[in-house]
């Protein structure tokens, strides 16, 4: 038991006297290779501002620098190559001429149309819902019309049919509303089938 409470009290006294010196080996030796890194620090930070005829460089230049060497440019992962791929895309001008809107809707289907009552059209049927039709004409609204009981059973999703439109929009007034309110559906009659996917 003599034997380690002498040994801790040596190091306890060994201690004590480094700290208050100051001047122990141990210290010194832990002192100078801080000095010895911090001066080979300060060298590279000066000779990166400076280039080889000894001029000083802007901190542009350096940051350049950093790229180009790939210090500070670590490899992309798969995420960033395909991010920078798809963003050079993006920037690359379109070979498209310019179109003004009023132009594009001088020509379109809507303008073409006319007065929509009375127009027959062709729609696609894209939704049954027991007797309802849910019939797409190419409108803002799709049109709900009644399955006829003649040849129901070609009346399926994606047969095509013919319309007679009455209204492109259906709207009401609620509750005594001063406002009406969009129905969100078109009006038109069911005139009749043009092809159905079981007929070849």
């Amino acid at each position: 038991m003599k034997k380690p409470l002498n040994l801790w009290l040596g190091m306890f006294i060994l201690r004590q006297t480094t700290f208050s010196a100051g001047r122990s080996p141990i210290f010194r030796c832990f002192r100078n290779i801080s000095d010895i890194v911090g001066s080979q620090t300060n060298k590279q930070i000066s000779r990166s501002y400076s280039d080889v005829s000894g001029q000083p460089k802007s901190k542009s230049e350096i940051d350049n620098n950093k790229s180009v060497s790939g210090v500070e440019n670590k490899t992309m992962s798969g995420f960033g190559k395909a991010f920078e791929k798809f963003s050079l895309l993006t920037r690359k001008p379109l070979d498209e001429p310019d179109i003004k809107f009023a132009t594009l809707l001088r020509h379109s289907k809507f303008m073409q149309l006319g007065d929509p009552q009375g127009k027959v059209v062709e729609g696609k049927i894209i939704r049954v819902v027991g007797n309802d039709l849910y019939i797409d004409f190419g409108g803002k609204f799709e049109c709900v019309c009644q399955k006829p009981l003649k040849n129901e059973r070609d009346y399926v999703r994606g047969s095509r049919v013919r319309l007679r439109l009455q209204r492109l929009e259906l709207s009401t007034k609620f509750l005594g509303a001063t406002k009406e309110i969009t129905l969100r559906e078109a009006d038109a009659l069911l005139v009749g089938i043009v092809r159905t996917p079981f007929r070849t």
